[in-house]
């Protein structure tokens, strides 16, 4: 009976090699091209609001220069507000509070969508600093941006 078995199980060994060198090599993965986009402050001479209101809202352009439509991510990367402002983040879909620190939004080519910082002041005058990174997940590293919004109360 151990005589059947070793033939049998080498047999087995040796067919299952050979089924294993002939499976056809897999598809090489496809990756597709991250987005190209440029980020520009609506006014690149005053990025800075100064209004007398309960709001300061400062706006940029994001505008994907690449064929088709893109997932882009807005991440919060660091804010230095005045004690009692709130710094609203307003993309093309709604605007997104301060428990928001990152949202993907369908941005359409060739087509400006309008970033807003909307710097709810509560009345309190001084000067608030947001920082937005804006980047496509497809490739963050070599597609990241960052613009500063600054808006002011006086």
């Amino acid at each position: 009976m151990k005589n059947l078995i070793k033939p049998f199980g080498i047999a087995l060994i040796a067919s299952s090699l050979f089924f294993t060198a002939c499976e056809k090599d897999p598809e090489p993965e496809v990756t597709p091209n991250p987005a190209t986009f440029t980020l520009d402050a609506l006014n690149p001479t005053e990025q800075s609001s100064s209004l007398t209101t309960d709001e300061v809202n400062v706006k940029s352009n994001l505008t994907v220069t690449s064929e088709g439509t893109a997932s882009l991510k807005w991440v919060r990367a660091g804010a230095t507000l005045p004690t009692g402002w709130i710094a609203n983040i307003c993309d093309n879909v709604t605007c997104h509070d301060e428990a928001t620190m990152n949202y993907t939004i369908s941005v359409e080519p060739n087509t400006p969508t309008e970033l807003k910082i909307a710097f709810m002041t509560g009345g309190a005058t001084g000067t608030g600093v947001l920082e937005l990174l804006v980047f496509d997940p497809i490739d963050s590293v070599n597609t990241v941006q960052m613009i500063t919004y600054t808006g002011t109360l006086r």
